[in-house]
This record gives C-alpha cells, sequence and structure tokens, in this order.
C-alpha cells in the first residue's frame, strides 16, 4: 500500500477512534508490558498483518487503539504513526505487509525505540479476529511477553462510509488504478468479494504490472472457492515478483484446496526459503502435511511455528490434531491444555480434547468437556464452535450406546448449520445403529446434496468419498438393492480413485447383483484387478480375485463351456498361489489349500500354466 494512501485512511480512522470500547486494549497493553523493567522506555506500535499476507486496514485500526492505550498510560515514549511511516516507506514494508524479526530491529533502531510490538491476526468463523501479539527488544530481538487475544470487529461502518469516499474519488479519476485498488481492499474487508475481485480487475487493466492487486484478488477467488482462477492470479504475481513468498502461499493453498498435494507443498517451501519467518506458510504446510498423514513433518512444522509465537493457539490445536492421529493421546492432550492456559475460554480446546477422550473411551469426560463448550459458547455469535461441541457430544453418546441422545445432539448441530454434510453423516452412523436404515439412508442423502465442490472441478476428495461409500454399505447390507449400491461406490470412486476398500466393495456387489450372463463378474474382477495394482502385494486381493474367478468357472462348467471354465479356474488357482506365496501364514485358516486341491482334482491333478 502506498504511503499516501495510508495516511488517508489513518487520518479516517483516527478520527472515529475516540469513541471505540478500549477494554480489552487495555488488557492487551497491560499483557504486553508486564515484563519490561523500565517504564520510562520507548515503544513503537509496528502493525498487524493477517496470517496470510493480505492487504487489509485491520491492522492499521489495531495498532492505532493500541496505541491509544499505550499513550493514555504515559509510562512511555510512544512513537509517533508519521514516523513508522516514514521508516517503512524508507524498507519498502508496506504497513500491512509480513514483518520478521530482522525487520522489527530495523525498524526499532531506525525510529530510536526499544521495544517494537508487531503482530498478526486470523480471521475466526464468528466474526472475530484472533490477535496475536508479541514486544521484541530491539537490541537483542528477544520475545519480551506474548498474547493472544480475541478482538471484535466493531469498525466496519468506518470502512463503508470510506467506500463511499473511494467511489467519489473513482468518479473524479476513473483511470486510477490506485483508487480501484483502494476501494477493492476495503470491499475485501467487507467481505464483499465479488465486489473486490470487479474493483482488483479494473486495477489490474489499467496497470497490467499491478502484483498487489493480483495478489489480493487471488485471496479474494480463494474465498469464493474458484481455486483455478486464484492459482492463475497468484502465478500472476510471482512472474511480476518473483520472490513473493505470499503468491506461494497463495498458490500452494489453492493447490491444497485443488487437492493437489505436491505442488501444494512444493510452494509453500518456496514461501519458506524466501521467508524462514513465515508462520502462515509453516502452519499451512503442517496442514498439507497432516492432510497426507504425515503427520511426523506436520507435528516438525506446528513446532516451527510455536518457536516463532508461543502463543499461537492454533499451532497447538494443529499439533494436537496429528499428535491424535499418531496416537498419542497424552500428547495431544498436553497440546489442548496448553490452549487453555492460554485462554481458558478457548471453546474449541474443549472440544478437541473431547475428541481425544472419546478415542480414549473416556466418554464421560468427552461429554464434560462438550458441556464446558456449549456454556462458553452459549451466544449466537458462537454458533460454529457450538455446533462441533454438540457434535464431538453426540459422538461420546453415541459410542457409550445413548443413541437418542446422540441423535438428539447432531440434531441440533445441524439445526445451526444445516448445510454441514458431516453432521448429516454422523446422525446416519446413529439412526443405523438403531436399526433405523431408511432414516440412515435419507440423512446420508441430505449430506450428499450439501457436498460442496470447489467451482473448478471434484478433485480428489476422500471425505466426500466416504459419505458415498457410507450410503452404498446400507444399500448392500441392509436394502439388498445392489444395483444402488454399485452407483454410490461408483461416486464414491469418482472422489478417490484409488481407494482399493471401494473397488472391493464394488466388485462385491457386482458378485451379488449376480447378472453374470451381462457381465457382472467380468466388472467385479476388473474392480479386483484395478486394486491389485494398487496394491500389487497384498494377498488379500488375491483371495478376493481367485475366488471370484473360482466362481467364473463353475458358471461356464454349468453353461457346458469346458475350455472357458478350465482358463477361470487356472486363474483362479494362479491368485491363490500367489496370495499364499506372498503371506504364507496368513491363508492357513482360510482353506486357500483346499480350494487348490479342489481345482486340481477337477483336472486330474494337475494344471498347465496360462
Amino acid at each position: 500500500m502506498k504511503l499516501k494512501q495510508i495516511g488517508i485512511v489513518v487520518g479516517l480512522l483516527l478520527i472515529t477512534s475516540s469513541g471505540f470500547a478500549g477494554g480489552e486494549y487495555k488488557k492487551i497493553v497491560t499483557d504486553l508490558i508486564r515484563n519490561i523493567e523500565n517504564p520510562q522506555s520507548s515503544i513503537a506500535v509496528v502493525g498487524f498483518s493477517y496470517s496470510d499476507g493480505r492487504d487489509s486496514r485491520d491492522g492499521i485500526v489495531i495498532s492505532e487503539r493500541i496505541t491509544t492505550e499505550l499513550v493514555k498510560l504515559k509510562k512511555f515514549t510512544v512513537v509517533e504513526r508519521k514516523e513508522l511511516e516514514k521508516v517503512l516507506q524508507e524498507l519498502k514494508l508496506g504497513q500491512t505487509g509480513l514483518i520478521d524479526i530482522n525487520s522489527t530491529q530495523d525498524i526499532g533502531k531506525m525510529v530510536g525505540a526499544e521495544s517494537v510490538i508487531v503482530g498478526t491476526l486470523t480471521e475466526m468463523p464468528d466474526g472475530k479476529l484472533e490477535l496475536n501479539a508479541r514486544i521484541v527488544a530491539v537490541g537483542s530481538g528477544t520475545v519480551i511477553s506474548a498474547i493472544s487475544s480475541e478482538i471484535k470487529k466493531d469498525w466496519l461502518d468506518q470502512y463503508k462510509q470510506l467506500l463511499i469516499k473511494e467511489t467519489k474519488s473513482i468518479e473524479k479519476n476513473p483511470k486510477d488504478a490506485e483508487t480501484f485498488y483502494q476501494r477493492g481492499v476495503t470491499n475485501y474487508d467487507l467481505e464483499e468479494y465479488d465486489k473486490a475481485i470487479a474493483d482488483f480487475g479494473v486495477s489490474v487493466s489499467l496497470n497490467p504490472a499491478y502484483a498487489d492487486a493480483y495478489l489480493n484478488r487471488g485471496f479474494a477467488y480463494s474465498q469464493k472457492q474458484e481455486y483455478e482462477k486464484s492459482a492463475k492470479d497468484f502465478s500472476k504475481v510471482l512472474e511480476l515478483s518473483p520472490l513473493s513468498s505470499k503468491a506461494y502461499l497463495g498458490r500452494g493453498m489453492a493447490y491444497f484446496f485443488k487437492g493437489m498435494s505436491n505442488e501444494c507443498i512444493e510452494d509453500l517451501n518456496k514461501a519458506i526459503a524466501l521467508n524462514p519467518t513465515f508462520k502462515s506458510a509453516y502452519i499451512n504446510r503442517g496442514a498439507a502435511y497432516f492432510a497426507r498423514k504425515d503427520n511426523d513433518n506436520a507435528i516438525k512444522d506446528f513446532n516451527t511455528v510455536i518457536e516463532l509465537d508461543p502463543v499461537a493457539k492454533y499451532a497447538y490445536l494443529n499439533r494436537g490434531s496429528a499428535y491424535r492421529e499418531k496416537g498419542n493421546y497424552d500428547k495431544a492432550l498436553e497440546d489442548y491444555n496448553k490452549v487453555l492456559k492460554i485462554d481458558p475460554k478457548h471453546a474449541t480446546a474443549y472440544s478437541t480434547r473431547a475428541r481425544v477422550y472419546v478415542d480414549r473411551g473416556e466418554y464421560s469426560k468427552a461429554i464434560e468437556d462438550a458441556n464446558a463448550a456449549l456454556k462458553i459458547t452459549n451466544n449466537i455469535s458462537f454458533y460454529s464452535a457450538r455446533e462441533d461441541a454438540y457434535c464431538v457430544r453426540g459422538d461420546a453418546y453415541a459410542l457409550s450406546g445413548e443413541l437418542d441422545k446422540a441423535i438428539k445432539d447432531f440434531t441440533q448441530a445441524i439445526e445451526i448449520s444445516p448445510s454441514n454434510d458431516e453432521y448429516y453423516t454422523q446422525r446416519a452412523g446413529a439412526y443405523s445403529n438403531k436399526g433405523e436404515y431408511g432414516l440412515a439412508i435419507i440423512d446420508l442423502t441430505n449430506a450428499i446434496a450439501r457436498i460442496k465442490i470447489p467451482r473448478d472441478g471434484p478433485g480428489v476428495y476422500p471425505g466426500y468419498s466416504e459419505i458415498f461409500v457410507s450410503r452404498g454399505a446400507l444399500y448392500y447390507g441392509a436394502m439388498k438393492d445392489y444395483v444402488k449400491a454399485i452407483e454410490d461406490f461408483s461416486s464414491a470412486l469418482l472422489f478417490d480413485p484409488k481407494n482399493t476398500d471401494t473397488l472391493t466393495r464394488r466388485s462385491w456387489a457386482y458378485v451379488q447383483k449376480g447378472d453374470f450372463k451381462n457381465g457382472d463378474l467380468d466388472m467385479a474382477i476388473a474392480d479386483v484387478s484395478s486394486a491389485i495394482e494398487i496394491k500389487p502385494n497384498d494377498s488379500e486381493l488375491y483371495v478376493l480375485r481367485g475366488i471370484q474367478y473360482d466362481a467364473f468357472g463353475k458358471f461356464y462348467s454349468t453353461l457346458g463351456n469346458a475350455d472357458g471354465a478350465s482358463l477361470k479356474y487356472r486363474k483362479a488357482l494362479n491368485d491363490y498361489e500367489m496370495a499364499i506365496k506372498l503371506n504364507p501364514t496368513r491363508h492357513e485358516g482360510l482353506k486357500i489349500k483346499t480350494r487348490i486341491g479342489k481345482i486340481k482334482a477337477r483336472f486330474g491333478g494337475s494344471m498347465g500354466p496360462n
């Protein structure tokens, strides 16, 4: 952002900031300065940026409010905003840019401050911001203290007033790319993403080399789940600014949501190489590793975030989830406890800790934690956290056999968030356990109707695949409707084409459907063969295909087709023998050798090659 525009925005906010409720900011300042030994020292509030690096004015508002509280204390020499702006311009650091420790020290030295306050912002689902702030000693670069706090965005009316002024400026000068860009930033802050995209689009049409406009349009497209367009904009930024760590981060996350995990991690590696203290790149690379079930590398990345920011609650939460996936429940609990130490009213920490208790079979503790989360979130602004608490408590009730209570909790979660497919899936599980298969299928159908596929195409989404598999399993087992089961397993494979379990499920559905004359056995064998290509050393798959070839041989025998029967029996024999070769002890109890003996007996005790 250019210095001229910063001055306009700050001026507007300073005029209207005197009426804000400063209680939460007073506490932030008090907690930050608690370890400063010299009360007469000089302090600079450098600023706060979004963790993804997008441009925003929110950090300016918070900086001004914290500065106001510092001035009120009359204990410090507070560096004036104008002095900071000059230094930021000289160092080519935008007000909303990402500032690392080295830059922090440089800024502090240039303005004569002994300590500086910096931090990052993260959007929360309940209309609030999470602020992670720290005060850094300029001389040593060490963190004196750090805090994490939630802040209500109570300044949006100011943005609406600013929008009116920016529109008037555009009317006076419709060829100014910068003015359109500034209005785009304001529209983005107001979550008017279509309008922001339009403004950034005009900006780049007027100035095709405007990298920041492409960057922020890329972030806006991501908000709309248009990841192909998002990735294209970030790629354009990298053409214009090859060293943009923010663009690598943005494109990496677009790849992540497109199911391109290798490309995602490659881009995040580049972002980190360019900016080794880029917390958001580490946290998102950790999430990418976690999605790939590479929990060890995920934990390493979350560790780095915690080293950079000891009060980064989201890093502890994510690391706890990775430990949970590894089955290290004690470590997971330590992380969730750490979050609750930083923030005793963190509802998500209670609900995620409850999930660990569910995993450990400690259902009463899980229910207790879910109740704590619900008590905290007994407010309409906390809908997201409350629905999660109902969900995990429903799990605890379901697993402890209290199915009616579980169904009631899942219903509560659905009422809060009727578009969330997961809650319908979980309630379907409870209905299924009660034997109410029709209601379970209705819920799974509702879940499928609510699947949100990114606009760029289906990609690989195993979570969506599981919903189709669940409904297909009910059609197969409870309803004996093999045609619908096959349709669901086929849909599941569109989202997760290399899932061997789904391939074998569809294979059995073809067998049970039993229209062998019209190729059902051929389709069944083709599915198992595809699974074997994916897992060539899985002896169980060879047994399954052997059984199907065996059945095919018997079918041909009933038709009087001796040559066809002989060919299928040979294939069955080969698969059985391969299964024994791969895992001799596993198949002793499955009578595979007996099956082999019966096949050989049909052909005089020996069989030639295929």
